[in-house]
């Protein structure tokens, strides 16, 4: 009988996952810096081999079939198990692994907080790497729960309202939200908003089928002083926002981290008595130098 699986190589697994978890062929295409034609051809040769169909192309959007939703789960398990047994062995030649994994939102200026913390800590500890991966928020929940990545920073409203279990959380760079519109917004020239001046204009807002505690905060928020919010677009994730002010009188909240914060085309002021920050969340400080790592933030973030 002959083996299909046998032609399957590390790099073809590599591509569906990364294909799976991006949702798009041009996004894994970006991550591995390969090109989109690349993880096309990669993706039909599985299902040739395997002779089973992994996506189902609905308007250019990939959705994983159920035989490729059974594969990838499976797939992670053998990618993280390979990964794993590399650790193992170098352990056994006395190469322990120095290095530490962490996770920042793809949305997010997190140099503006992060990086005076990962050079400090590469003073004192030059021997010991520091992995950064960008990703969405739900990514980073997921990778953080598998124990792929060892710490990640994401904006605090979405740790106040994930529901995640088991995990260790620290709130940082504490500031209020902030409200974005366009330069012709007739509230521009306001330089602190109120929650109350969000009853006069229209909200653009990440969907809640994408990111629950963004709208979560938002209605929480609103309703706290006695309105509903003006909701009139949906997008898909915190990237898409900025390009949905399509009226003069549309804003989206964000916090100051957001990186649209800084467009040339957007007014950004803060909204008064609410609070936002960095979240920094962890499953275990047990690791080698996670727990100097994290220190090193929280002692800063005391004086």
């Amino acid at each position: 009988m002959k083996n299909e699986y046998m032609n399957l190589s590390f790099y073809q697994m590599w591509y569906f996952i990364c294909a799976m978890e991006l949702g798009s062929y041009s996004k894994a295409s970006q991550k591995l810096n390969v090109t989109q034609s690349a993880i096309s051809k990669t993706i039909q040769n599985i299902e040739q081999n395997l002779q089973v169909q992994l996506f189902a192309r609905e308007k250019n959007i990939l959705v994983p079939t159920e035989a490729g939703k059974s594969l990838y789960r499976s797939w992670k398990d053998v990618i993280s198990a390979m990964q794993e047994s590399v650790e193992v062995a170098r352990r056994h030649m006395g190469g322990d692994i120095k290095k530490l994994n962490i996770g920042v939102l793809d949305i997010h200026k997190s140099e503006a907080y992060l990086w005076e913390y990962m050079e400090k800590f590469r003073e004192q500890y030059p021997g010991v790497g520091l992995d950064i991966e960008s990703e969405r928020p739900e990514i980073l929940h997921r990778q953080l729960m598998e124990n792929e990545l060892d710490v990640i920073f994401t904006v605090r409203y979405d740790m106040e309202r994930s529901g995640l279990d088991g995990n260790h959380v620290a709130f940082i760079k504490e500031t209020p939200l902030t409200v974005c519109m366009r330069t012709d917004h007739p509230l521009r020239d306001k330089d602190v908003w109120t929650v109350e001046d969000l009853k006069t204009s229209n909200l653009v807002v990440i969907s809640a089928l994408h990111l629950p505690s963004y709208q979560s905060m938002l209605m929480d928020l609103c309703r706290m002083h006695g309105f509903l919010p003006n909701i009139v677009y949906n997008v898909n994730n915190a990237s898409s926002l900025v390009y949905n002010l399509h009226e003069k009188n549309d804003v989206f909240i964000c916090d100051r981290y957001h990186k649209d914060t800084d467009c040339l085309h957007i007014v950004s002021r803060p909204i008064a008595d609410t609070h936002s920050g960095v979240a920094m969340v962890w499953r275990k400080n047990d690791k080698q130098y996670l727990r100097e790592f994290l220190n090193l933030i929280r002692n800063d973030e005391q004086r």
